[in-house]
């Protein structure tokens, strides 16, 4: 077992969590990107730097961990990436227009 800090948000803490996890088992079989949050605000409420927050972590933070696993996957190989999301990304709910992007 290994745990690492990771803030999804950080690309320098991105890279660490792939390098300890390539140091402490040689390899990586599957990432799964379930990582996200809601916002409960309604769109012309949203406050700019939280819907931004969000979609750093919910979007950006995806796409990132993925760039950084990917060339693994393809050296190997072989691999799995895995994306789960809530059912908040396939349906709104009513006030709240920001709830999960990801």
């Amino acid at each position: 077992m290994l745990c690492v800090e990771l803030d999804l948000t950080r690309p320098e803490q991105i890279t660490a969590a792939v390098n300890a996890t390539l140091a402490r088992f040689g390899r990586i079989d599957v990432l799964v990107n379930n990582a996200g949050y809601g916002y409960m605000s309604t769109i012309e409420e949203g406050e700019e730097a939280q819907i931004r927050q969000q979609f750093d972590v919910n979007v950006f933070g995806l796409f990132a961990l993925t760039r950084a696993v990917l060339p693994t996957l393809r050296a190997q190989r072989s691999g799995h990436v895995l994306n789960l999301s809530s059912v908040a990304s396939l349906m709104g709910f009513p006030g709240s227009g920001y709830l999960r992007s990801g």
